[in-house]
């Protein structure tokens, strides 16, 4: 009796240490849905030469730093929404919290750049690397999200116009109007005359429809007539001989 109630009392332990498990796995799952979904900071850069024209950059990495010194950078992690984006000129990066500083590490035509330590304050933090032979200078300025929003946007107007443009060259030719003054003539209906239904002695309109002179009526009626007369004779024939 005393094992059967330690086999039981196991079996109850076993079953509430799972549910346990399985609610805690449930709410960090919860948990972690509802960060990925809520607001995340972000850090956007235009970079520039020394005369204003953009740069375009072909790679970006993110080295994060607990101090201003920087000296012992790490970098950027991707998992979950955590990235590092690149279009032209423009670079973003976007992660659940980033380290109180910075720098950029570069990678263009020129060759690899590694920036300045620059302060990461804020959701948003805007930016401008100035690229020159000598150094990467990243400021932290509005200009940079506005030159990079305005330049995406470009972008897409120009995806969208040249959309419109492969299917315009792809649609076919519209076909060639009336000339003016012009009036197009209506489809000629098939000559259905002559047409039979299944009888020899059919005469059809160009309507399709029975009508017009009928070749066999003047035949038809003669031997009629014939027929009549000959009757008309042998009945007379008959009333004279019956007569006394």
């Amino acid at each position: 009796m005393h094992s059967t109630d330690e086999r039981r009392q196991r079996t109850r332990r076993t079953i509430l240490s799972s549910w346990l498990l399985l609610l805690t796995g449930l709410a960090g799952a919860a948990g972690a849905a509802r960060a990925d979904i809520g607001p995340k900071p972000q850090l956007q850069m235009w970079v520039r030469d020394a005369g204003g024209a953009p740069v375009q950059v072909e790679a970006a990495e993110l080295l994060e730093c607990e101090r201003k010194a920087c000296g012992h950078p790490r970098p950027m992690a991707f998992f979950g929404p955590q990235r590092i984006e690149v279009d032209g000129p423009t670079v973003f990066a976007m992660a659940y919290t980033f380290e109180p500083h910075a720098r950029w590490r570069l990678t263009t035509a020129s060759g690899v750049h590694t920036s300045n330590v620059f302060p990461v304050k804020g959701m948003e933090t805007s930016l401008v690397g100035v690229l020159t032979p000598a150094a990467l200078t990243v400021t932290v300025d509005g200009a940079g999200d506005r030159l990079s929003r305005e330049y995406r946007l470009q972008k897409q107007e120009e995806r969208f116009k040249d959309s419109r443009s492969r299917t315009a060259k792809s649609a076919p030719p519209p076909a060639d109007p009336a000339p003016v003054g012009v009036t197009p003539r209506p489809p000629t209906p098939p000559d259905v005359t002559g047409v039979t239904g299944g009888d020899s002695s059919c005469h059809c309109d160009g309507t399709g429809r029975q009508g017009g002179s009928l070749p066999g009526l003047p035949l038809l009626g003669l031997v009629a007539f014939v027929v009549r007369r000959k009757r008309s004779r042998n009945s007379v024939g008959a009333g004279l001989s019956q007569r006394p």
